[in-house]
């Protein structure tokens, strides 16, 4: 009987030929990328240590042989960056640096400022100073990861300006601007996949950046992109390599990563969601194109991309199209938030709850403004300006101020009418959630119990450096007020408690709180021992979703839950005056 492999049975596989495969700075770079958007970050710094260990004196990144390439190392640089700021490991700070130096400073360039694509010519008779469509991975989203964000939209508006084909609206592959003649002169599927696939990266990185101005374009370019190459998409959702030649070989290089840029694009809010049925072909159609070995065929093939064959980017566009699919499947709606604010509600309950219109009124003598604030996430009929004053009246009445808590899709008139009424936006946090579905987790020797007994009540007292008797009381008192299943972690070293934290179990999801590490052991990694030790208690009882609130500055325990597996699902914060 044939077994059939599950979606991350075979994103498995196909990660591990990946990386039996890749070899040069573009197939590294591109490799560590997929790496990082899968979650594997463990396995990405692994790559982008190795990309610095082949470091060239001038700065290139994961350069083999030759010293000829002069874009493709920069695909390395991202993973790079991202690896200084997991590990703080000033060496990969330093050689993301270089590399960025190298290519503002030295890097050979056309006259209108392209970075060009090597430093020599493949094909005879043409000049070096060459502008390739691959260059729009592999230079700009490394650009805007360091906060070039103008200079990667000035690159990929550079090579638009020579490879653009004003009938179609599509790329062609290369050009000389030395001679100003194209060197090849075709619509590449897989090459339009790759300027699909740098944009989507550069818009992210720049809206995170706040530079909605550079995104707004960008997209504009992008979905013209997009809609050119969608007028040739075959039945199955591949495309012939050279788009508009029917006689081409068939391609699933370039639909993967037309796929992996609408799937990004379509969880990210930026793209119409109407674009994600034609993703949704391919990613159907490219499952039947995997061996048993994870090697993906009929893809524009390596060593010289004028055949079909196999190809590691093609390896790594099918891991960014299923990690962007899965964002976009898990992408946050009103119901995706209401859901995890109840279950944060019933694992960090208030003393008081008070319904008012929709929004709920939380009261626990101050302790904690998640417990003493105004929860908005519920439809509302009433004036918001009768409603503000009555909630204000009424904190008022207890003695405490008035906080409303906002989330990632609430209404944005309310959250404008309370900066215009005074109130400030503070402690702006992540709800990150992890699928634990049959994942295995150390327990380290951690003692692990049920209830919140007096040995862990007085470890993280302490640690916290709570010595007020009414908050000890009220954190108590909450502590025992909750419905569901509760495991309480806590870690000795050398007969004293350094580290506790608890969790709360409920329907499958897993809610991890009061994380804390004794100061003075903290980078040491017992904060990783102890998350670890929950989540493997926690799958014991069935979980299946683990999920936690981390505020956005502590930059050190964001850190260490992204290296755990947790991804960012929703924002929220305060309102207060």
């Amino acid at each position: 009987m044939m077994q059939v492999m599950t979606m991350k049975a075979k994103t498995e596989i196909v990660k591990s030929a990946m990386l039996a495969v890749q070899r040069y700075p573009w197939e590294q770079g591109v490799c560590a990328q997929a790496l990082w958007e899968l979650g594997d970050t463990d396995a990405a710094v692994a790559m982008a240590h190795d990309a610095m260990l082949r470091q060239q004196p001038d700065g290139r990144l994961a350069v083999i042989n030759e010293n000829i390439a002069v874009t493709d190392p920069a695909a390395n640089g991202e993973a790079v960056w991202r690896a200084y700021e997991l590990t703080g490991d000033e060496r990969f700070r330093e050689s993301a640096e270089r590399m960025l130096d190298y290519l503002l400073h030295t890097a050979p360039r056309t006259d209108n400022g392209a970075v060009c694509h090597n430093e020599v010519s493949f094909h005879e008779g043409f000049s070096p100073r060459q502008v390739w469509v691959d260059s729009i991975y592999m230079l700009p989203p490394f650009l805007a990861v360091m906060g070039r964000n103008d200079e990667a939209l000035a690159q990929i508006e550079s090579c638009m300006s020579y490879l653009r084909d004003d009938a179609t609206g599509l790329l062609f592959h290369i050009y000389d601007a030395g001679s100003g003649r194209f060197v090849r002169r075709k619509l590449w599927a897989t090459g339009n996949g790759w300027a699909l696939m740098g944009i989507g990266r550069v818009i992210d990185t720049c809206l995170e950046a706040g530079r909605r101005d550079i995104a707004d374009r960008l997209t504009e370019y992008g979905t013209g992109i997009l809609d050119a190459m969608l007028k040739y998409q075959l039945p199955d959702g591949r495309f012939h390599d050279i788009l508009d030649d029917e006689g081409s070989f068939v391609d699933g290089a370039g639909a993967m990563m037309m796929a992996a840029f609408v799937y990004r694009g379509v969880a990210g809010g930026w793209l119409d969601g109407e674009y994600a049925h034609c993703a949704d072909v391919v990613l159907g159609t490219m499952e039947k194109y995997v061996d048993r070995f994870g090697i993906i065929h009929e893809v524009c093939g390596c060593p010289h991309f004028v055949d079909s064959g196999t190809s590691a980017e093609s390896m790594a566009a099918y891991l960014m199209m299923h990690a962007h699919y899965r964002r976009m499947a898990n992408r946050c709606s009103g119901e995706t938030v209401r859901l995890f604010e109840e279950l944060s509600f019933n694992s960090h309950p208030s003393l008081h709850t008070e319904h008012y219109d929709g929004w709920l009124l939380r009261y626990a003598d101050g302790y904690t403004s998640r417990a003493n604030s105004v929860s908005v996430i519920y439809p509302s009929s009433l004036d918001y300006q009768e409603k503000i004053e009555e909630c204000e009246r009424r904190y008022a009445s207890g003695g405490l101020p008035c906080i409303f808590k906002i989330t990632d899709g609430a209404d944005e008139r309310l959250d404008r009418l309370l900066e215009e009424r005074g109130y400030g936006r503070f402690t702006p946090t992540d709800l990150m959630t992890m699928d634990i579905t049959d994942r295995q987790f150390e327990r380290c020797g951690c003692i692990i119990t049920d209830r919140a007994d007096e040995a862990w009540l007085d470890a993280y007292f302490a640690l916290e450096g709570y010595t007020d008797d009414k908050t000890k009381a009220t954190a108590a008192r909450m502590l025992n007020m909750i419905n569901a299943d509760t495991l309480y972690c806590r870690i000795e070293h050398e007969g004293q408690s350094i580290a506790c934290s608890s969790a709360v179990i409920e329907r499958g999801y897993m809610a991890l709180l009061n994380v804390v590490v004794d100061e003075q052991h903290r980078g040491m990694g017992w904060g990783r021992k102890l998350c670890r030790a929950l989540l493997s208690a926690a799958v014991d009882k069935g979980a299946h979703t683990a999920y936690l609130q981390v505020v956005q500055s502590n930059t050190a325990a964001v850190k260490l839950y992204e290296k755990l597996g947790y991804r960012k699902l929703y924002s929220y914060w305060y309102r207060k005056k």
